[in-house]
Order: C-alpha cells, then structure tokens, then sequence
C-alpha cells in the first residue's frame, strides 16, 4: 500500500450546526426584513404612532356613534308608546263624544215630547 492511502482522516460529527446555522439565518432574514419592510413604510409617510391615534379616534367615535344609537332607539320606542297612548286615548274620547251625542239627542227628543205635552200648540181641552 502507499503511504498516502494509509493515512487516517479524522472528522468531529456534528449534526446540528447546519439546522442552528439554517435558524439563525432564517431569523436574521426575518429581523432584516421587517426592519426593512417599516423603513419602507417610514419613507412612504407610514407612521406608527399617527395610526394608533387615528384608531384610538375612530373607537371612541365608534363607541360614541354606538351610544347615540341606542338612546335613538330608546326615543323612537317611547314616542311610538306615546303615540299609541294617545290613539287609543283619542278613540275612548271618540267614542264617549258618539256617546254624549247620542244622549243629548235622545233627551232633545224626550224635551220636544214633554214640551208637547206641557205647552200643546193646539189648546184644547181634555184628550
């Protein structure tokens, strides 16, 4: 044999440095990219802050417009209670007028009658 094949090559195994390796690139890229993709937002007017603010507003707008919403709601109940009170109210007096009316002209005809009776515009006597 030569002496160049009886040369023994020793290697350390170590299997995990290519999947730590793979990691830590995959977190740097990530970290790079979003680093880069807000820069990109900054340089196009995108600031962070004025959009929490933005959306701060537009909750209590939000939460305020819910509000009023409801106590419209609560109003447009109370007048259609009110509105049927007072229809039903207005058809009693309806018909306690009808009544009323009735009864004056009953007792307009009972007043002719006895008037009749007491003052007969033919005077004769007896039956």
């Amino acid at each position: 044999m030569s002496p160049i094949n009886k040369r023994l090559v020793v290697r350390h195994h170590r299997p995990h440095y290519p999947i730590i390796i793979g990691i830590v690139l995959a977190v740097v890229v990530l970290v790079g990219g979003w680093f880069v993709f807000d820069y990109g937002l900054r340089q196009a007017g995108f600031e962070r802050e004025i959009l929490a603010q933005k959306e701060s507003e537009w909750s209590q707008l939000k939460a305020q417009l819910e509000q009023e919403v409801v106590e419209q709601r609560e109003h447009a109940t109370r007048l259609k209670l009110g509105y049927q009170v007072e229809r039903e109210a207005f058809q009693l007096l309806q018909r306690e007028v009808a009544r009323l009316h009735d009864d004056i002209s009953n007792l307009k005809d009972e007043l002719t009658f006895y008037r009749d009776i007491v003052a007969p515009e033919n005077h004769k006597e007896g039956l």
